[in-house]
C-alpha cells in the first residue's frame, strides 16, 4: 500500500495481540504498516 496506516487499520492488530491467540508470539516484531517498510525491496 505503500503508506502509514490509520489508527482504525490497526486495530485489528492491536486486538489480535490482545488475545489467547497470540500467546504463542514471544519476541517477535509484527510490522502492521501497511507495507511501508517494503518499499525499495
Amino acid at each position: 500500500m505503500g503508506r502509514i496506516p490509520g489508527p482504525a487499520e490497526l486495530a485489528g492488530t492491536a486486538l489480535f495481540l490482545a488475545t489467547d491467540d497470540a500467546a504463542h508470539m514471544t519476541g517477535a516484531y509484527l510490522n502492521a504498516d501497511g507495507g511501508f517498510n517494503m518499499i525499495g525491496a
